[in-house]
């Protein structure tokens, strides 16, 4: 069964992650945030996501998994802001 995996942070860190679970499973959808424009768009150019967006609630109801792979001080306030969206139930949080 396909999965969504939502990865907040398309820098070393999420870029790689994206990467690995392109490889590993390329029939799931692959959605990423990031403040950069830049960023999205290499990560999109270079096949590593399937969409993305810089307005991070936008995306968090549709995701199976989402992983926060960001600087603390915004990895804390994203889960404050999780706490008040309607996500998918089971979903999982990284």
């Amino acid at each position: 069964m396909a999965k969504t995996i939502y990865i907040a942070g398309l820098g070393l860190i999420g870029a790689s992650m994206a990467l690995g679970i392109r490889r590993d499973h390329p029939d799931y959808e692959i959605i990423g945030y990031n403040r950069s424009q830049a960023s999205r768009d290499i990560a999109l150019e270079r096949g590593m996501i399937d969409r993305a967006t810089d307005d991070f609630a936008s995306f968090a109801p549709l995701a199976d998994v989402i992983i926060l792979t960001l600087p603390i001080k915004q990895t804390i306030a994203f889960i404050k802001e999780l706490a008040n969206l309607d996500l998918k139930e089971g979903v999982i949080i990284s």
